[in-house]
């Protein structure tokens, strides 16, 4: 049983990190509009519905860890979204309908307004300048929008694969 544990914390540190380069280089690649998929967030909701709660936690640490040290400015801030963001999900765990098609969506929309609120106010008390309304048009919509498109066509995969059957 202690190996299996241990493999699958390879395995998770293993798909972060390839996360992480993939979201780096390729996906740099597709832009559209100037805004690019945030594959980590879709990844971390994923796990935060389909995981358990301790490994969903260690894969937020994880990423948010990896997530600062390779394009953050300081440590601390991706942590703090990522493992906020799983907890939330991990506490709708009995709440919320995992084979249905509008849980990713929600959880999507909510999770990429969280992140981008948090850097607004991370911004805001960093440089004093509040820039809602520009961001909101420019990078934040198009995001939910770009991460709704792809992350509900990665969640039915990973259900599909984690739990065997198709979704309702």
């Amino acid at each position: 049983m202690k190996s299996m544990k241990t493999l699958n914390t390879i395995y998770f540190i293993a798909a972060s990190a390839a996360i992480i380069i993939l979201q780096m280089t390729v996906f740099q690649l597709v832009r559209i509009f100037g805004v690019v998929p945030n594959i980590m967030l879709i990844w971390l909701v994923i796990c935060a519905v389909i995981f358990s709660r301790q490994t969903s936690f260690k894969v937020a640490l994880l990423s948010g860890f990896l997530s600062d040290v390779l394009f953050g400015k300081g440590v601390g801030v991706h942590i703090a979204i990522y493992v906020v963001v799983v907890i939330f999900i991990a506490s709708l765990e009995e709440k919320i309908f995992k084979d249905n098609y509008i849980t990713p969506v929600i959880l999507l929309v909510m999770a990429t307004a969280y992140y981008h609120l948090v850097f607004l106010i991370v911004h805001y008390f960093s440089t004093g300048n509040f820039v809602l309304f520009p961001r909101l048009f420019t990078i934040v919509l198009p995001e939910i929008l770009y991460n709704l498109c792809v992350g509900v066509a990665l969640y039915v995969l990973a259900f599909r694969i984690a739990e065997g059957y198709q979704m309702r």
